[in-house]
C-alpha cells in the first residue's frame, strides 16, 4: 500500500489517527503457538495469523486456511 508521509502534520492526534488507519489497512499477520480449532480460534473475526507454513485467515465464525508447499526465504 502507498502512504502518503503525515510528518508534515502539526496536530500530533490527527497524525497518529492517521498513522493508525495506515497500519490498520495494511494489516499484521499474527504468529501463533499454535493452529487454531473451532474449540480454540486463537483469531478474532478479520485477523490473519501464521503457524509453521500454514496461513489462517479467520472471517467472521470461519478460518480459513492456506498451506504451503514451498517457500521463498528473502535475504
Amino acid at each position: 500500500m502507498l502512504v502518503k508521509p503525515v510528518t508534515h502534520l502539526q496536530d500530533e492526534e490527527t497524525r497518529n489517527h492517521i498513522e493508525w488507519i495506515y497500519e490498520q489497512a495494511q494489516g499484521k499477520v499474527i504468529s501463533l503457538s499454535a493452529a487454531p480449532t473451532a474449540t480454540v480460534p486463537l483469531l478474532e473475526a478479520d485477523e490473519v495469523g501464521k503457524y509453521g507454513n500454514d496461513i489462517y485467515w479467520r472471517i467472521g465464525n470461519t478460518i480459513l486456511k492456506f498451506s504451503s508447499d514451498s517457500q521463498i526465504t528473502v535475504s
